[in-house]
């Protein structure tokens, strides 16, 4: 069996059997892979982190005929996400970012701008105080990098911009100016719909935080959620811990 070689870093992992680690990996060269660490929950001489999500490793790979699943025959640790680890609102936004791409990429679709984003994702995670932000910001760069974010500028119903407050429509996010609304949509600020078109010009750091409503991003970041889920056909588990968490 031929090996292989690849650089990647863990979207997720579950236990299998009684020492096994099943991994889904989103690797430089390839794209996205599962892979298998095996007996590496019992070893001694082998770190388990290289099998949790967030970390980055460089890999020596092979895989039997008509098996869709790499064995991992040698690893190197080449990052863990320590700064991520020490804060639970942290956790669940790495969780949130790493299943975005885990549920809605195919195998062996390999995009290096994607790999890039996943890691700038999550050292960046581990710098800031503001980690609702940081996961709208994040989905909305992957809807971009995907060629599906649509603008959002103006009221699709009435064409009207210079509206104050507006809703959105998680199946298409269109928008709809607070005269198009109906009574039972909820409702966000026009000042707070210009996170979407700053977060694709500014670097997350160099945007004014306090300048936004929590209440307005953390709705906003549930419908571009509801966008994906519905887009892809997929459930991302981690979208309702993240925005119902406390701290949120």
């Amino acid at each position: 069996m031929p090996l292989s070689k690849a650089r990647g870093i863990i979207l997720s992992r579950k236990l299998s059997g009684e020492a096994d680690y099943l991994c889904s990996v989103f690797t430089k060269e390839w794209g996205r892979e599962i892979i298998i660490f095996k007996g590496l929950k019992k070893s001694k001489k082998r770190s388990p982190s290289a099998s949790e999500t967030g970390s980055v490793i460089d890999f020596t790979s092979y895989s039997k005929q008509g098996s869709g699943v790499k064995t991992v025959s040698q690893f190197d640790l080449i990052s863990t996400p320590e700064e991520v680890k020490k804060k639970a609102l942290k956790i669940f936004t790495l969780c949130y970012m790493m299943e975005i791409v885990d549920k809605t990429t195919g195998c062996s679709d390999a995009d290096e701008s994607l790999y890039n984003l996943l890691c700038s994702a999550v050292y960046n995670l581990g710098k800031t105080d503001h980690e609702t932000n940081f996961a709208l910001f994040y989905a909305i760069q992957y809807l971009r990098m995907q060629g599906i974010l649509p603008k959002m500028q103006e009221c699709s119903s009435c064409g009207e911009s210079a509206f104050t407050a507006c809703s959105v429509n998680s199946r298409n996010l269109k928008i709809l100016c607070s005269g198009c609304s109906s009574r039972e949509d909820l409702l966000i600020s026009k000042k707070s719909l210009e996170f979407i078109p700053l977060s694709l010009k500014e670097k997350f750091s160099n945007i004014n935080h306090s300048a936004y409503t929590e209440q307005d991003l953390l709705q906003l970041c549930r419908v571009v959620t509801d966008f994906i889920e519905q887009y892809y056909s997929v459930v991302i588990k981690s979208k309702e811990i993240l925005l119902n968490s406390p701290s949120c």
